[in-house]
């Protein structure tokens, strides 16, 4: 909702959710909709795609001078 105070900002938001055949007006379901997703879901879908076969580490350390 915060995205959507700017009118650049819901205008992006509204022709893109057009375009995806959301809607212009998706963002009016958009925090019903996030309210119905379970915890149970919210698991099951990190333990899906948070594994440790898909995992990448990165390590920065500062330039040698």
């Amino acid at each position: 909702q915060i995205d959507l105070q700017t009118a650049g900002e819901f205008a992006l938001k509204t022709a893109l959710d057009e375009l995806y055949g959301l809607g212009f007006d998706n963002y009016l379901s958009y925090p019903g909709d996030i309210g119905k997703v379970s915890r149970e879901e919210i698991i099951q879908a990190a333990n899906k795609y948070f594994t440790l076969e898909a995992c990448v580490v990165s390590i920065t350390v500062p330039e040698k001078r």
